[in-house]
């Protein structure tokens, strides 16, 4: 491709000497728009040139936009030898000029709205020392933010958002980024240099003159001690900051096995904070769940197993290996597909060679109730097991009738086959025994107290 991308920078004369050089060597000079300041080198210099704003009026959102520009630029520039695409900023941040870049073009960098901003902050006195902590900002287009559908990033790097160039957008940009971060103060910079501090809930309170193509908002670094809301980094920090040599006594001395109990108590607690559904409590102990994998993630990187990256790789890859019906060739048409393959992908995974492999899988651990459920799902795959209902029905008054003809030397082993048949009759008719089984029991003990308060 026969293109050159340059990027004009943040405001005129921001242009690099090569791109400078790239234009005065070309037949064809295609601007993105003539509403940057930056564009004023080319009318001070006596350039033609064919800006795109129209494109800008015509699409419907920024993803058709884009993709028009894109089309238009590659169909004229096909037809020249030395085309030019010049683009507001350093270009490196452009969709546009990544995407040309990524078919052959050649880009020519200019100053990029963030050093604009950072210089201009630096030599500010009243605003400098918001930003002296850290050299490290990250940088986002507004409309690019408010489009990403989930965003994580290290507070203790500052956030550059640019291109805020109207009310609307400066409202969209508060919602988005008051999510992940609550109430925080920013500073905003106008294109004319003027700085700004105001609390970020305010970002849509400004004058409309406040707002334009070259207004960046700076969001300052933080940390977990002063962060209004908290992300994984937070976690993996604190947990972190309590494991070292001068942190917690308690959390420094715990290994896999010391809390192996507590997962399964907190995962208890949860269940029951879903089946009282109290979404306050559903918060509280999904978050005590989190702690737990999170936990023994740090301890593996402290004994140099695996690292909290290392495990959040392997459940995606999990996730992404075993929906094949979504991410790779696999069709499912309802959820009794969906699961069909997720067993599927997760048999090739576990390598599992026969039944009897799927069955040992199953954790010693769990409720005996849902162990002996998965156990019969898996033997009832093998044609092993009751047929239907009516036969599971059967099964269990043989189990019933043989436990109470039971000795006491036997009845131990007669209680453990009732109770697995009774498991699996109930499961025939499709109700989880393990949910049953503990409704039943609180049913029992709101009857028993009703029963107690009459009679006290």
């Amino acid at each position: 491709m026969n293109l050159k991308i340059i990027g004009l920078g943040y405001k005129d004369g921001d242009i690099s000497l090569n791109g400078e050089k790239a234009l005065k060597k070309s037949d064809c000079i295609l601007l993105k728009s003539e509403k940057f300041a930056s564009a004023q080198f080319l009318k001070k210099g006596g350039y033609t040139y064919t800006a795109l704003d129209d494109f800008f009026e015509k699409a419907e959102d920024f993803d058709a936009l884009n993709a028009a520009i894109i089309d238009h630029v590659k169909e004229v520039s096909s037809r020249y030898r030395n085309a030019v695409y010049l683009v507001h900023g350093s270009g490196i941040d452009d969709a546009t000029s990544v995407a040309l870049q990524k078919e052959g073009a050649e880009l020519l960098a200019g100053v990029s709205s963030s050093a604009y901003a950072l210089n201009a902050l630096y030599c500010d006195k009243v605003h400098s020392e918001a930003v002296a902590a850290t050299p490290s900002f990250i940088e986002v287009g507004a409309y690019e933010l408010t489009d990403t559908p989930c965003l994580f990033f290290d507070r203790r790097f500052g956030l550059i958002v640019k291109d805020i160039d109207n009310i609307f957008t400066a409202a969209e940009v508060k919602l988005r980024l008051s999510d992940i971060l609550g109430d925080v103060p920013v500073l905003l910079m106008t294109g004319e240099g003027k700085v700004t501090a105001l609390s970020l809930y305010a970002l849509d309170g400004q004058k409309k003159s406040a707002y334009g193509y070259k207004t960046v908002l700076i969001v300052p670094p933080s940390d977990y001690l002063s962060n209004k809301v908290h992300d994984m980094s937070d976690l993996y920090l604190i947990m972190k900051r309590l494991r070292a040599p001068d942190g917690c006594k308690w959390d420094a001395a715990q290994t896999h096995k010391s809390i192996a109990i507590n997962a399964i108590e907190e995962a208890y607690e949860l269940a029951d904070a879903i089946d009282r559904d109290e979404p306050a409590f559903i918060l509280e102990e999904s978050g005590d769940v989190l702690l737990q994998a999170v936990f023994h993630a740090i301890i593996a990187e402290d004994e140099n197993e695996f690292s909290l990256y290392e495990m959040i790789t392997a459940l995606c890859e999990k996730l992404l290996s075993r929906h094949t019906h979504i991410f790779g060739d696999d069709k499912a048409a309802n959820a009794a597909e969906a699961l069909a393959v997720w067993e599927k992908a997760k048999k090739k995974e576990k390598k599992y060679k026969n039944h009897t492999d799927k069955m040992h899988s199953v954790p010693i651990s769990f409720p005996a109730v849902l162990r002996a459920e998965k156990v019969q799902k898996t033997a009832e795959k093998s044609g092993i097991g009751a047929s239907d209902t009516e036969d599971a029905g059967e099964r269990l008054k043989a189990s019933v009738s043989e436990f109470l003809r039971a000795g006491d030397d036997e009845a131990y082993a007669a209680a453990g086959r009732l109770l697995f048949a009774a498991t699996d009759a109930v499961r025939k008719r499709g109700i989880e025994g393990e949910s049953a089984l503990r409704e039943a029991v609180n049913a029992f003990i709101e009857t028993f107290a009703a029963d107690e308060q009459r009679e006290s």
